[in-house]
C-alpha cells in the first residue's frame, strides 16, 4: 500500500526536525501549535545538511524568522503576534526559486516573508518540529516518502524492539516501513512522531 501523501502529523516538542523529501518548489502546509514552527530546508536528510529555516512564531509567537545555516543569522525577521494558536490551524506556503525561499499564509497571494538564501538550489528535503511544544502539522502536498532522523522518535513509532529493528534497518525503504506501521498501529494515513 503506498500513499501519495500523510495527511497529519504531529510533533511533540523535540528539538530535531522530521525530515521528507522535498518535490518541486513549493509546498503547502497549515500547523497547530502555541508557538515555535519551524521547518528546515537541506540538501539531506539530516540536521548537519540544513541550508536554512523558517521559525514561525517564534520569541513568544511574536516573530516570525528565516535565519541562513550557513550565517547563523536571521537574515529576515518580522513582528507576527499571534500567528499561531492551539486552537486552529494555520495555513501557508513556502517556494524556493532562483535562491529566494518566500512565505505566505495560506489565502494569500503575496508573501509576508522572503530571503535570499545561498545554496538553496542544492535544497531536496524540507524538515518540520515544533520546538518546546506539542504541534499538529497537516502537510497538504506531502511526499510519498519520509525519512525520520533520531532514536528517540523511531523508538515512538515502534514499541517493540523487532519491528524498531525494522526501522532501522529499512530507511530507504519508508513506503515498506508505513505499510507496516498501519497494519501494526491501524491508522490509515496517519503518522504521529
Amino acid at each position: 500500500m503506498s500513499h501519495s501523501f500523510f495527511s497529519e502529523v504531529t510533533t511533540h516538542g523535540q528539538e530535531e526536525y522530521i525530515f521528507f523529501p522535498a518535490r518541486g518548489e513549493n509546498m503547502k502546509f497549515s500547523v497547530r501549535a502555541q508557538h515555535d514552527a519551524d521547518i528546515a530546508f537541506a540538501s539531506g536528510a539530516n540536521e548537519s545538511e540544513i541550508l536554512c529555516e523558517i521559525i514561525i512564531g517564534g520569541s513568544g509567537n511574536q516573530y516570525t524568522t528565516i535565519r541562513s545555516n550557513e550565517t547563523k543569522m536571521y537574515e529576515n525577521k518580522k513582528y507576527t503576534p499571534k500567528i499561531l494558536t492551539n486552537n486552529d490551524f494555520r495555513g501557508f506556503w513556502v517556494k524556493w526559486s532562483g535562491g529566494n525561499l518566500t512565505l505566505g499564509l495560506e489565502d494569500e497571494r503575496d508573501p509576508f516573508l522572503s530571503s535570499s538564501v545561498p545554496n538553496l538550489s542544492k535544497l531536496s528535503y524540507f524538515g518540520i518540529r515544533t520546538l518546546g511544544v506539542n504541534g499538529t502539522w497537516h502537510i497538504k502536498e506531502a511526499p510519498r516518502t519520509m525519512t525520520m532522523r533520531g532514536d528517540i522518535m523511531r523508538k515512538q513509532l515502534l514499541q517493540d524492539d523487532e519491528n524498531y529493528e525494522l526501522l532501522r534497518k529499512d530507511q530507504d525503504n519508508w513506503d515498506k516501513v508505513v505499510e507496516k506501521l498501519e497494519e501494526l498501529r491501524k491508522i490509515p494515513n496517519v503518522l504521529q512522531v
